[in-house]
Protein backbone atom coordinates (compact mmCIF):
# COMPACT_ATOMS: atom_id res chain seq x y z
CA UNK A 1 0.00 0.00 0.00
CA UNK A 2 1.37 3.41 -0.93
CA UNK A 3 1.73 6.22 1.56
CA UNK A 4 -1.20 8.07 -0.04
CA UNK A 5 -3.38 4.94 0.17
CA UNK A 6 -2.42 4.45 3.82
CA UNK A 7 -3.29 8.07 4.56
CA UNK A 8 -6.65 7.73 2.77
CA UNK A 9 -7.38 4.49 4.63
CA UNK A 10 -6.54 6.16 7.96
CA UNK A 11 -8.76 9.15 7.13
CA UNK A 12 -11.61 6.81 6.20
CA UNK A 13 -11.25 4.93 9.51
CA UNK A 14 -11.15 8.23 11.40
CA UNK A 15 -14.24 9.48 9.55
CA UNK A 16 -16.10 6.25 10.36
CA UNK A 17 -15.03 6.47 14.01
CA UNK A 18 -16.22 10.09 14.13
CA UNK A 19 -19.53 9.06 12.55
CA UNK A 20 -19.92 6.21 15.05
CA UNK A 21 -19.38 8.68 17.91
CA UNK A 22 -21.94 11.06 16.38
CA UNK A 23 -24.48 8.23 16.05
CA UNK A 24 -23.93 7.32 19.70
CA UNK A 25 -24.25 10.98 20.71
CA UNK A 26 -27.49 11.31 18.71
CA UNK A 27 -28.94 8.20 20.35
CA UNK A 28 -28.09 9.49 23.84
CA UNK A 29 -29.59 12.87 22.97
CA UNK A 30 -32.80 11.19 21.77
CA UNK A 31 -33.00 9.10 24.95
CA UNK A 32 -32.59 12.21 27.13
CA UNK A 33 -35.23 14.10 25.13
CA UNK A 34 -37.70 11.22 25.38
CA UNK A 35 -37.23 11.04 29.16
CA UNK A 36 -37.52 14.83 29.46
CA UNK A 37 -40.73 14.92 27.43
CA UNK A 38 -42.20 12.04 29.41
CA UNK A 39 -41.43 13.91 32.65
CA UNK A 40 -42.96 17.14 31.31
CA UNK A 41 -46.09 15.24 30.29
CA UNK A 42 -46.33 13.52 33.67
CA UNK A 43 -46.03 16.86 35.46
CA UNK A 44 -48.58 18.54 33.19
CA UNK A 45 -51.18 15.77 32.84
CA UNK A 46 -50.41 13.30 35.63
CA UNK A 47 -48.08 10.33 35.78
CA UNK A 48 -50.49 7.74 34.38
CA UNK A 49 -52.72 10.03 32.28
CA UNK A 50 -51.58 8.33 29.09
CA UNK A 51 -53.54 5.20 30.12
CA UNK A 52 -56.80 7.10 29.62
CA UNK A 53 -55.81 8.73 26.34
CA UNK A 54 -56.83 7.61 22.88
CA UNK A 55 -53.20 6.87 22.02
CA UNK A 56 -54.02 5.13 18.73
CA UNK A 57 -55.82 8.19 17.38
CA UNK A 58 -53.15 10.47 18.81
CA UNK A 59 -50.43 8.37 17.18
CA UNK A 60 -52.25 8.47 13.83
CA UNK A 61 -52.36 12.28 14.04
CA UNK A 62 -48.67 12.38 14.92
CA UNK A 63 -47.78 10.01 12.07
CA UNK A 64 -49.55 12.33 9.66
CA UNK A 65 -47.40 15.19 10.96
CA UNK A 66 -44.25 13.04 10.72
CA UNK A 67 -45.06 12.10 7.15
CA UNK A 68 -45.33 15.77 6.24
CA UNK A 69 -42.03 16.54 8.00
CA UNK A 70 -40.41 13.62 6.19
CA UNK A 71 -41.74 14.87 2.84
CA UNK A 72 -40.48 18.37 3.54
CA UNK A 73 -37.09 17.02 4.57
CA UNK A 74 -36.97 14.78 1.49
CA UNK A 75 -37.65 17.78 -0.75
CA UNK A 76 -34.90 19.79 0.99
CA UNK A 77 -32.42 16.90 0.64
CA UNK A 78 -33.44 16.38 -2.99
CA UNK A 79 -32.78 20.04 -3.78
CA UNK A 80 -29.50 20.03 -1.82
CA UNK A 81 -28.32 16.91 -3.64
CA UNK A 82 -29.12 18.48 -7.02
CA UNK A 83 -27.22 21.62 -6.01
CA UNK A 84 -24.22 19.59 -4.82
CA UNK A 85 -24.15 17.61 -8.06
CA UNK A 86 -24.34 20.83 -10.08
CA UNK A 87 -21.54 22.37 -8.00
CA UNK A 88 -19.41 19.26 -8.45
CA UNK A 89 -19.96 19.35 -12.23
CA UNK A 90 -18.95 23.00 -12.37
CA UNK A 91 -16.01 22.58 -9.99
CA UNK A 92 -14.93 18.95 -9.69
CA UNK A 93 -13.79 17.79 -6.29
CA UNK A 94 -10.20 18.46 -5.35
CA UNK A 95 -8.11 17.32 -2.43
CA UNK A 96 -8.33 20.79 -0.93
CA UNK A 97 -11.98 21.52 -1.63
CA UNK A 98 -15.41 20.02 -1.92
CA UNK A 99 -15.94 16.51 -0.55
CA UNK A 100 -18.85 14.55 -2.00
CA UNK A 101 -21.01 12.40 0.23
CA UNK A 102 -19.70 9.27 -1.49
CA UNK A 103 -16.17 10.37 -0.59
CA UNK A 104 -17.27 11.12 2.95
CA UNK A 105 -18.98 7.78 3.59
CA UNK A 106 -16.79 5.71 1.28
CA UNK A 107 -19.55 3.51 -0.07
CA UNK A 108 -21.76 5.88 -2.06
CA UNK A 109 -24.62 5.99 0.42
Amino acid sequence: MTEAQEAASYENRQTRADLARLVEEANHHLDREMIRKEQVGAEKYGELAFLGNATVEMAMDEITDWMNYMRFTYVKLFIMNKMLKRMNEQRPATQEGFISTSQLFGDGR
